[in-house]
């Protein structure tokens, strides 16, 4: 493996890192991966398994990784950016897109590419390299999932 490709890894295995790190894990999570899984609290947090966020969590963990590394989460598979238009915030009427400190609207917004309804049953799993760095994270959509796909930005498909 190159420079490069070990730098871009580190950045990768990091990110995913903080990502678990945020995410919360639900007793009921434990639960069902206790009866369905076979594992108790200890190897699921050891694994870092956690249930697939929310559209609030998915927010709030995303801005704790865009907090930690900015944008080289461009560089990381599963997450995407956006500026916040059409502006929302409170004092719109004053500021009239003259955007200032205070505004939240000029603020880039990161998120992770997951549908929300996932988060009902869903998983996310981390796959480790032999030193234990995360490099891929694995979206189960409910624990008898057996086709399970890695994070990633979806594509559109392309109108014909």
């Amino acid at each position: 493996m190159g420079e490069p490709d070990a730098q871009h890894a580190m950045v990768v295995a990091a990110v995913y890192s903080v990502l678990i790190e945020s995410l919360p894990l639900y007793t009921s999570t434990v639960t069902t991966l206790e009866k369905h899984w076979d594992l108790d609290l200890a190897q699921v947090e050891c694994l870092g398994i956690r249930p697939s966020p929310t559209d609030i969590v998915n927010v709030f963990a995303s801005a704790e990784c865009a907090e930690r590394f900015g944008d080289r989460l461009v560089q990381v598979p599963g997450f995407f950016s956006y500026n916040r238009l059409p502006c929302v915030c409170a004092s719109c009427e004053c500021c009239q897109f003259r955007w200032s400190e205070d505004c939240i609207c000029a603020n880039k917004v990161w998120r992770i590419d997951l549908d929300p309804k996932l988060s009902r049953r869903g998983l996310i799993v981390p796959q480790r390299d032999l030193r234990g760095l995360i490099e891929r994270l694995w979206i189960y959509r409910h624990t008898g999932d057996r086709r399970p796909f890695p994070l990633m930005i979806r594509r559109e498909p392309i109108a014909a």
